[in-house]
């Protein structure tokens, strides 16, 4: 994949679940079905070419701070990344995730999965995060201390 396909599946992706529900004019929460190719063209990314996959994954936690995009992308094609090519992908991981707090978010929504060596590494670089993380969130929340 060149860049501008990355860019334009992780735009698509993250779209479908920044507008997945919508309220119709008598107030009901109604679900989308929008950009459902996206979602099945980066779902079989993962399995057939994964650091493509995983390229895209990177530019949709890149590109937002939205956290119902970021828990579907970690509960969804990051988690299987590392469940199914974790020895491809985890420097990868702990690569961005020194550098990206939205990755880390999408991150903290894997359920465990994978080798135990590769899940270890995975968790070893949330705690690494959330240690390093200011007193003040990101999202301007305060922390109690």
């Amino acid at each position: 994949m060149n860049e501008s396909e990355v860019q334009a599946l992780a735009t698509a992706w993250a779209e479908r679940y920044q507008r997945q529900f919508s309220t119709d004019a008598s107030g009901v929460i109604q679900e989308q079905n929008i950009n459902w190719p996206a979602w099945e063209q980066l779902h079989s990314l993962t399995h057939a070419q994964p650091l493509d996959a995983l390229r895209v994954v990177i530019a949709v936690a890149r590109s937002t701070d939205n956290e119902w995009v970021l828990e579907n992308l970690g509960a969804g094609p990051l988690e299987d990344l590392i469940h199914y090519h974790g020895n491809a992908v985890i420097e990868h991981i702990e690569r961005e995730a020194k550098e990206n707090p939205s990755f880390v978010d999408a991150l903290t929504c894997v359920w465990e999965s994978g080798p135990e060596e590769i899940w270890s590494r995975v968790q070893a670089v949330v705690e690494q995060a959330e240690h390093n993380k200011p007193l003040k969130g990101r999202r301007g929340k305060s922390h109690a201390l």
